[in-house]
């Protein structure tokens, strides 16, 4: 019997030390990681933000610190049945079954061929028929959708995104976009997964923080434009 999870395991790459570097690496190659490039469409203005954690995760680099640690703490309960330490590891846990969501798979590494990116997804659930590929972000308070106003006038992205204002939440929905991009285009995998009952796939990013937690669901304006985006970069 087929079931989201065995659907999910065959990823096309993995995340592998080499020479001392993490890097996205299949059986004959090597892929670039899609964040950084993903800055090439931010404006030269940075969204507003409010002041952060504080302690062993606060000042600078803490956001990052932060992120990563509680990913990884993430990806081993979800993946290895571990358990959660950190708080905000179980903000996060609380947050899911807040919002319906079911952890299947944490980590899952999917890549474009043509354009040599790859990138790791958060975390892939399900909500009933639904595969929800999700985007964790733990930090970022405040109103997430407000954009800088340099001369009163509302800071934009660039390239396919130029329509965009520049906001937390749309950084963050341009790396949800290609990462739901990257999945949605493993023909083999789909063709598991609606074996194991799956009928739609879609994307949302989870802001989860000391505060409470926010759901955004990926807009189609966003996923019509991956494509255009991974080219253009």
């Amino acid at each position: 019997m087929v079931t989201v999870k065995s659907a999910l395991r065959k990823a096309p790459a993995k995340l592998r030390k080499r020479g001392g570097f993490l890097c996205f690496c299949s059986d004959t190659r090597r892929f670039k990681g899609i964040t950084k490039a993903l800055g090439k469409l931010n404006s030269k203005h940075a969204p507003p933000t409010e002041t952060e954690w504080r302690g062993a995760w606060g000042g600078e680099g803490g956001g990052r610190r932060r992120g990563s640690a509680v990913d990884k703490q993430v990806a081993r309960v979800v993946n290895s049945r571990g358990a959660a330490t950190f708080s905000l590891t179980k903000l996060v846990f609380g947050a899911l079954k807040h919002h319906g969501l079911t952890p299947v798979v944490a980590q899952r590494v999917v890549v474009d061929e043509r354009s040599g990116f790859a990138t790791a997804a958060d975390l892939i659930a399900v909500d009933g028929e639904d595969l929800v590929v999700v985007e964790l972000k733990t930090g970022y308070p405040g109103d997430r959708t407000r954009c800088a106003m340099p001369g009163g006038n509302p800071a934009m992205m660039r390239g396919p995104a130029s329509k965009a204002q520049d906001t937390t939440t749309n950084r963050h929905f341009a790396q949800l976009a290609v990462t739901l991009h990257m999945l949605q285009n493993e023909v083999a995998t789909f063709e598991r997964l609606q074996a194991a009952g799956i009928n739609r796939v879609k994307g949302v990013v989870l802001y989860v923080d000391g505060s409470g937690s926010e759901v955004f669901p990926l807009p189609g304006w966003w996923s019509r434009r991956a494509g255009r985006i991974l080219g253009s970069l």
